[in-house]
Formats: C-alpha cells, structure tokens, sequence
C-alpha cells in the first residue's frame, strides 16, 4: 500500500471514530431522529468506502474532499459522551440544536448525495478500469449523465462535446501554453446541457480553444527540446530522441 493510501486509511479511520463519538452525544441529546439517521448513514458510507483497495489518487481525492465537505463543522470538536454528560444543561441544549440545524444545511446534503452516487456508481463500473461506451438516440440522456459526472466529479472531471459548429480559426500568435491549457480546462469543466442563447459562444469558439492549446503546447515542447539538444551537443553529448512526435 502506498503512503497516499496509508493516509487516506488513517483519515477515514480517523473520520469515522469521530462521527460515532458525535453520533453517541447526538443520542444522549436525544436530537431528531432524522440528524442521527443522516450520521449513521454517513457512517455506513464511509464503512463501504474503507472496505475499497487499490483507488487511484483521483478517485482517493475525491472522497477525501467530499467527505471533508460534509464533516468540516466537526473540526475541533473531539467531545466524548463522558465529556458531554457534564456539560451544564445550556450547554447540552445548544449543541442539540446545533446538530438539529446541521441538516438543513444544503450544500451538506449535496455534498452526501454526490458521495453516494460516486461510489455506488464507480464501484458498479469497476472505477473506470477501460474505457466505457454510453450509447443511446438523441435525447436519451447521454449530455445530462455527462453533466452528473463534471458536476460530481468537480476539478477531476471534463467533459469534451461534440463539435456542432465547426470554425476552423486563425491565430496571429501562438500563446503560452499555460495560458491555453488553463483555458482548455475551464472549457471542458462548463455545462455542456447548451440551454442558454450565450452557450452559443462557447459552441462556436471550443474547437478555437483546443487548436490553440495544441499549438501551444507543441511550441513549447520544441523549444524544451531544441534547447536541450544544443546543450548536449556544446558538451559533446549524445542527442536523446524526443519522447513523442514534434
């Protein structure tokens, strides 16, 4: 096991310890039958998570992050059930309607519902393994389980549309290719669902995007290669072959 697993191995264990100490104050507090439920649940969750060998980092990341999202307001709060049984009685009334509120919390429930949905779905589909085929007729539903993956898989998914409107572009300079690449990114990270009269412009110009970060990117590459070829050959070194075509 690799040390970034070790790690997660330790936050998960870590994490859930946590959750089961909160979960026993939630009871003797005898908060609402729904907060503890969503715990226990939560619970159950990041059990079938720890049960998982060999995630790449990626798929690591991203229940790391999710998990983290819905647990942030336990940060600092290690309380154990002996501990709250002598807290004075205001005490005991505030943090039960602090658990109570925790719920209503949207971006919590959100950030539950998407934890879930990727580790039932990737668990189904063997965590992207080889490469899958969605097949169906126009309107099925293909552009909407693309938009739950970006949406759900947020800075680790991109979702590459097919060119409706094709403009081939024309460019008076090559940019740097951080600064295509960046814009690469954030093109591939938008909706793609095209609902909008503005999603036009992003129709027309993705094909400009790409073009671009591929000659920018080749531009770069050459210079690093060429610039690494003149050293070797001031020193009387051996010219090493380009990893990939230039």
């Amino acid at each position: 096991m690799d040390s970034q697993a070790v790690v997660f191995k330790e936050f998960i264990t870590n994490t859930k310890k946590n959750i089961q100490q909160q979960v026993e104050i939630m009871k003797y507090l005898t908060c609402d039958e729904q907060v503890i439920s969503f715990y226990s649940d939560l619970i159950y969750t990041i059990e079938e998570i720890e049960k998982l060998d060999n995630i790449k980092i990626n798929y690591i990341n991203q229940f790391q992050n999710d998990i983290n999202g819905i647990v942030i307001h336990f940060n600092g709060k290690n309380w154990s059930l002996d501990a709250a049984k002598n807290q004075p009685l205001e005490w005991k009334s505030n943090i039960a309607l602090t658990y109570n509120q925790i719920i209503s919390n949207n971006s919590i429930i959100t950030l539950f519902d998407r934890l879930k949905f990727n580790l039932d779905f990737f668990k189904k589909i063997g965590f992207f393994n080889s490469n899958i085929v969605a097949i169906g007729a126009n309107g099925s539903g293909k552009t909407t389980l693309s938009e739950k993956f970006r949406t759900d898989l947020s800075n680790n998914g991109t979702v590459i549309s097919a060119q409706r409107i094709l403009r081939i572009p024309s460019f008076n300079s090559i940019s740097n290719h951080l600064v295509t690449a960046k814009a690469l990114k954030e093109s591939q990270q938008r909706g793609k669902t095209y609902k909008h009269d503005r999603d036009f412009d992003y129709i027309q110009n993705e094909f400009s995007v790409v073009l671009n970060n591929l000659l920018a990117e080749n531009i770069s590459e050459s210079s690093v290669y060429r610039k690494s070829a003149l050293e070797a050959s001031s020193k009387g070194l051996s010219i090493q072959q380009p990893m990939k075509q230039i």
